[in-house]
């Protein structure tokens, strides 16, 4: 999979090209819609989407959703990115790793 965004002026543009069956940003009824750059519903809705489909697993997306929103979807910057799977999987053992790291050193 591959997402991309690309804004110019008041008009934002969202590609996905995913081998998935399952819409990708349709997994849950929310009100605002995939959004990024911040951390809210929309991000998280967005996260959720990203991590379901690069893991081909809902409910390992559903425990990693959060942390994901607040340290990737949140920092996305808001005129344009792109993120591709092998990214998204990165982010995330990068995340797993701080983690892991932090619970080690609080023992």
């Amino acid at each position: 999979m591959s997402i991309g965004l690309l804004c110019d002026e008041m008009v934002a543009e969202l590609y996905i090209i995913t081998n998935s069956t399952l819409p990708v940003l349709c997994r849950y009824p929310h009100n605002t819609g995939p959004e990024w750059s911040y951390a809210g519903s929309g991000p998280a809705q967005l996260a959720l989407a990203l991590l379901a489909d690069a893991l081909g697993d809902d409910k390992q997306a559903e425990r990693l959703y959060q942390d994901f929103k607040f340290k990737v979807v949140g920092r996305l910057p808001h005129d344009g990115w792109t993120l591709t799977d092998q990214e998204i999987r990165q982010k995330l053992r990068d995340i797993r790793r701080t983690t892991r790291s932090r619970a080690g050193g609080d023992a």
